[in-house]
């Protein structure tokens, strides 16, 4: 990564490269050891460099109507190490997301089907966002370390979740 200026910052991503096979197959990769002659992936991935820029200056004009995406402020009665407490991060905090979507969205129903916390401890370090540790990573990620992490790790690849079909067109 490189820091072009205090407000970008030159990096890579990997995204899926375009394969005829995913047009028959979905693609996969499997978090168990597979049977034998089965592969743990499908999928092939490709490199490409982009800037990423600092939304901070752009929130007060951000739309999500105009430009997809919004940023929320969510006040939580979750404390920093409420978070290690899975019932807690459920009951308390995926509901208190929930919730803030339906209203945002005019929505019934928010279904969260997957969540993640990065969190670390020992010679993890700290990303800070809005001055609350919200992710932790090892010291020398992304290079592994060959041993099982306690929290999982970010991502390189370029990622989206499911989203409403009537503001992108389309659901994957």
């Amino acid at each position: 990564m490189v820091a072009l200026s205090t407000e970008t910052l030159q990096t890579s991503v990997y995204f899926l490269k375009r394969n005829n096979l995913y047009n028959e197959e979905k693609p996969y990769s499997l978090r168990f050891t597979p049977p034998e002659n089965f592969p743990r992936s499908n999928i092939t991935l490709e490199k490409h460099d982009v800037t990423i820029r600092n939304i901070r200056p752009t929130l007060k004009t951000l739309s999500f109507e105009k430009n997809g995406l919004t940023i929320m402020n969510l006040e939580s009665r979750m404390s920093y190490d409420d978070f290690d407490n899975e019932e807690k991060l459920i009951n308390i905090y995926l509901r208190e997301v929930a919730d803030s979507l339906c209203t945002f969205l005019g929505a019934v129903h928010v279904q969260i089907f997957e969540h993640t916390v990065c969190r670390s401890s020992g010679l993890f370090m700290v990303m800070i966002i809005n001055k609350e540790k919200v992710r932790k990573r090892h010291s020398i990620f992304p290079i592994s370390t060959g041993e099982p992490y306690k929290y999982n790790q970010p991502t390189s690849m370029a990622h989206v979740g499911r989203y409403i079909s009537r503001y992108i067109g389309t659901s994957y």
